[in-house]
């Protein structure tokens, strides 16, 4: 029989206007079927995921940590059992993370924004499969491994998710994505929220690349389970160059907004002081 330890779970929520979104993850979790202790730490008001993370695992009670944006939706009702099972049973497995969908009711203009943009969606594996960085969305880490690694790095506007996988596996830890795991996560519903969002990326990515060069690691743009390293800047930018030419070939023109609201946001991003 597997015994679970203690949980804290960890839920980041900068601020009230996700609230209707917070409260169904909430219900969501309430329905989870698991033999033991589960407590909450919804961390409010704090500007980067990062930080909200930190401050959750340093109040945190339970030997695992489980971290999940304010925004997922969690159907299965043994989720937290499944995602758990991995770093029980093999100590080799820092952390553990789930498949991420779309929502089955999106719009077809949502279904069009997963379609064209890279990772936006984490496809399911019908095997426990290791990966080359972790994703947060919904995720578990043993409390003694977070802080051996040394939590995340509350520096960065974006990007600590890979940041912290690169460390990770350079301590020979295993990330793995989790059998037959799925949860669900909304994407923007009109042009005004792509723009705005890969706008704000961008000027995330350019702080980044400003003030802390070294941190920004380079993630693989068709899939989480590929290796994840640093990478020099004009390798990146080749690589956005073919991308943004290739979106408009194709005629992907949500993935052609993405991009020219992504540079515009990285170069005010740069030339900001």
């Amino acid at each position: 029989m597997l015994i679970i330890p203690a949980l804290s779970i960890i839920i980041p929520s900068r601020n009230s206007s996700r609230k209707e979104m917070s409260d169904k993850l909430l219900s969501d979790i309430s329905r989870q079927k698991i033999d033991t202790t589960i407590e909450i730490h919804q961390i409010k008001g704090i500007s980067t995921a990062g930080k909200a993370r930190n401050i959750g695992a340093q109040r945190a009670k339970g030997e695992i940590l489980i971290f999940i944006d304010d925004d997922i939706s969690i159907g299965d009702d043994k989720a937290l059992t499944k995602l758990i099972e991995p770093l029980i049973e093999d100590k080799s497995i820092g952390a553990t993370f789930s498949a991420l969908l779309i929502p089955s009711d999106s719009s077809s203009f949502q279904r069009s924004y997963a379609d064209q943009i890279p990772r936006c969606e984490i496809p399911p594996v019908d095997k426990t499969t290791d990966a080359g960085a972790m994703s947060t969305h919904f995720c578990a880490i043993r409390k003694d491994v977070f802080f051996g690694v040394g939590r995340f790095n509350e520096n960065l506007k974006r990007g600590e998710d890979p940041e912290f996988s690169f460390r990770a596996k350079g301590r020979e830890l295993r990330l793995v994505q989790v059998a037959n795991l799925i949860c669900f996560h909304a994407v923007p519903n009109n042009l005004r929220e792509v723009a705005r969002l890969h706008f704000r990326n961008g000027v995330a990515c350019a702080f980044t690349d400003k003030y802390y060069p070294h941190l920004n690691i380079d993630v693989d743009p068709q899939s989480i389970l590929n290796p994840v390293g640093r990478q020099i800047r004009l390798f990146r930018v080749g690589r956005f160059v073919c991308t943004f030419f290739r979106s408009i070939f194709k005629g992907q023109f949500l993935l052609l907004l993405a991009k020219i609201s992504y540079i515009a946001g990285y170069f005010l991003g740069w030339i900001k002081k």
